[in-house]
C-alpha cells in the first residue's frame, strides 16, 4: 500500500511540478496568430483548419485536475495538436520552453500555405512538417527565416513553381522531402542537403526517420544552383504586441495569477497534504 500510495503521490506531484513549465510569451502569441490565420480561411479547406487548431488554448484534458497546460507544459496533449516543444525535458520548471516542431501531416489543408507567415515568428522550430495534404501555389519562403530548421517535409501535396533559393540559407538542414509535388521544378540551392539517402534504421536523433537528404521524387527539380539572399523576415513582436495578443485569446488561455499556489487535487490527496498522504498510507 505504501509503495502504491508513492507512486500516487509522485505522479500527481510531477504532473503539477510539470504544468508549471511554461512555453515563452513570444511562441504563445505566434501559434495564437498562426491559429488566427488558419481560422480566417473559408470553404472546406478552412474546416479542416478549424478542426486542427480550433482547440489550441491554455488548458489540456491529459492529466485530470493538474494545473493550466501550454504548447510546451508536460499536459500539452490535450489541446495544442501538431505543436511539440522537443530536447528541453532536462530545464527546470522556471525556465520557458520554446516551440519546436510544426506538425500537421494529413489534415486535407487545400489552398496555399506561403501566407502563413506567423509560422516564421517561432524562431526555435527544427521541423516544419506538412506532409499528405492538398497545398497548392509555391513553396514559402519564409523557411529560411528559421536558422534552426533540420527537416522540411512536403511530401505529396501540390505545390508548384521553384524552389525558393533562399533556403540556402538554411545552413543546418539534414533533410528535404518534396517528392509527390508534380508541380515543382527547376534547380535545388547548392547548399541543400544532397540527394536523400538510408542512415540506418536505428539511428536516433532528431527524426525516426531512416532516410535523410533532399528527396524529389516525382517532381521537375534537376540540377543545383547558387543559393539566393535572405528573403525580409517578420519582425519579432513587441512586449506591446505580445500582450495584446494574449490578451485578446484570454478567455482560451487561463493563466495562474503568480501568488496563488498550486492545488493539489482531494483525490490524489485524501484531503491532506501530499507528503501526509503518503506517510499516513504507510501507516495503515
Amino acid at each position: 500500500m505504501r509503495a502504491a500510495a508513492v507512486l500516487v503521490a509522485a505522479a500527481a506531484l510531477s504532473c503539477l511540478e510539470g504544468s508549471l513549465a511554461k512555453t515563452h510569451r513570444a511562441d504563445v502569441a505566434a501559434l495564437f496568430l498562426v491559429k488566427e490565420r488558419a481560422l480566417s480561411r473559408t470553404g472546406d479547406s478552412g474546416g479542416k483548419w478549424a478542426g486542427a487548431v480550433k482547440n489550441w488554448s491554455g488548458r489540456g484534458d491529459d492529466c485530470l485536475d493538474c494545473e493550466e497546460a501550454d504548447p510546451c507544459g508536460l499536459t500539452w496533449h490535450g489541446n495544442w495538436k501538431g505543436i511539440e516543444c522537443r530536447g528541453q525535458d532536462h530545464l527546470p520548471p522556471h525556465v520557458e520552453r520554446r516551440v519546436t516542431n510544426f506538425h500537421l501531416p494529413k489534415y486535407g489543408f487545400g489552398g496555399v500555405f506561403y501566407d502563413f507567415e506567423e509560422v516564421a515568428l517561432l524562431k526555435n522550430l527544427t521541423e516544419v512538417d506538412m506532409d499528405n495534404n492538398d497545398f497548392t501555389g509555391p513553396l514559402p519562403e519564409w523557411l529560411a527565416c528559421l536558422p534552426e530548421l533540420v527537416e522540411i517535409d512536403f511530401t505529396s501535396n501540390r505545390f508548384s513553381g521553384e524552389l525558393p533559393m533562399a533556403w540556402g540559407q538554411l545552413t543546418n538542414l539534414i533533410e528535404v522531402e518534396l517528392e509527390y509535388n508534380s508541380g515543382l521544378f527547376g534547380c535545388v540551392p547548392e547548399s541543400l542537403p544532397g540527394r536523400a539517402r538510408w542512415r540506418g534504421r536505428w539511428s536516433s536523433g532528431f527524426s525516426e526517420d531512416p532516410i535523410v537528404g533532399l528527396s524529389a521524387e516525382g517532381t521537375g527539380l534537376r540540377g543545383r544552383c547558387p543559393d539566393g539572399d535572405m528573403p525580409e523576415c517578420p519582425q519579432p513582436l513587441t512586449e506591446e504586441e505580445i500582450d495584446e495578443i494574449i490578451e485578446r485569446n484570454k478567455p482560451l488561455f487561463p493563466v495562474r495569477e503568480e501568488s496563488d499556489e498550486p492545488e493539489y487535487p482531494e483525490w490524489m490527496t485524501g484531503g491532506t497534504d501530499p507528503s501526509q498522504a503518503v506517510t499516513s498510507s504507510g501507516d495503515r
